[in-house]
């Protein structure tokens, strides 16, 4: 069973490798196409546990995509967080909390401070931060994230969850 997701996923890799030779072909690698092209295939290599080459080709994408889009478009925002899980397997852990910061910042200002999605952004960055011993620092982001949901009552089970962790901490 490995070996055939291996060799579907080299099949797929390969599909948008044409794709991509296509847009560099006839000149269309400032679309917002191409960097697409480049986080899709970034997400195959992912699954191919081929993290360095995804890690390049996430780098590319994410700076196409905030010249073409903007650092507030969802593409770029999906792209980042993609880039920090490759950051993190490969155990670059000051990637992963600059690259979980810069989210948060955009999310709060694109979405205003006290946002929900702000409160999730600091709650990841928490809770990366917890796993990596830094437990006062965790302890900061679970906090905002926590001032941020406390009026927010669809978010009840998240907050008792945050509550708990920081008991623990």
């Amino acid at each position: 069973v490995e070996l055939e997701m291996k060799k579907e996923g080299t099949d797929v890799l390969a599909t948008f490798q044409k794709a991509k030779d296509t847009f560099e072909e006839i000149n269309h690698v400032h679309t917002a196409e191409y960097p697409k092209t480049l986080s899709n295939m970034a997400r195959v290599h992912i699954s191919l546990q081929q993290f360095q080459e995804a890690k390049g080709l996430l780098e590319t994408s994410k700076i196409m995509f905030e010249q073409i889009l903007g650092s507030e478009h969802p593409n770029y925002m999906g792209c980042l967080t993609v880039l920090a899980n490759v950051h993190a397997t490969l155990g670059e852990t000051e990637e992963v909390t600059k690259i979980l910061k810069q989210v948060c910042k955009i999310r709060a200002k694109t979405h205003g401070d006290d946002h929900e999605e702000v409160a999730f952004g600091y709650f990841d960055l928490g809770k990366f931060l917890a796993q990596e011993r830094k437990l006062e620092e965790a302890k900061e982001y679970f906090v905002k994230s926590l001032d941020i949901l406390k009026n927010k009552e669809s978010q009840e089970e998240l907050r008792k969850v945050i509550g708990e962790v920081l008991e623990k901490i």
